[in-house]
């Protein structure tokens, strides 16, 4: 896979279409990508802006390596991956990243959704 996304909700949308009809060995082969670790996937499959390229790589590294150890799985069982994140930024304050996830099927929960899902949410 060659192409690069927006680093927008609507983005990551295309980044998981573009994944759901890939190939096995594309998929295996973006999983592959990811355990390189985020400062590199990140800027390979998305277009960032340098405030966005400055804060991949001023991660917790334990934090940065959860997550891509989390992306790369996703990735690999086509676990669906949602990017929650403000369309414009404005006036911002302390950042913040929260990532929520679930890896196994089970009763439909309070927003609706149901089956297994990886969801970071940005905030200020």
């Amino acid at each position: 896979m060659e192409e690069q996304f927006e680093f927008t909700t609507t983005g990551t949308a295309f980044w998981q279409a573009a994944l759901a009809a890939a190939t096995a060995v594309i998929r295996q082969q973006e999983a592959a990508l990811v355990r390189t670790g985020l400062p590199n996937f990140l800027p390979t499959r998305f277009l960032l802006s340098a405030e966005q390229l400055a804060d991949v790589e001023t991660l917790d590294p334990g934090l940065s390596d959860l997550w891509a150890t989390q992306i790369a799985y996703a990735i690999e069982h086509q676990i669906p991956i949602v990017l929650v994140k403000p369309e414009h930024s404005g006036l911002r304050g302390t950042k913040y990243i929260q990532a929520d996830s679930r890896t196994q099927t089970g009763a439909t929960l309070r927003g609706g959704e149901s089956g297994p899902y990886l969801r970071f949410t940005i905030g200020y």
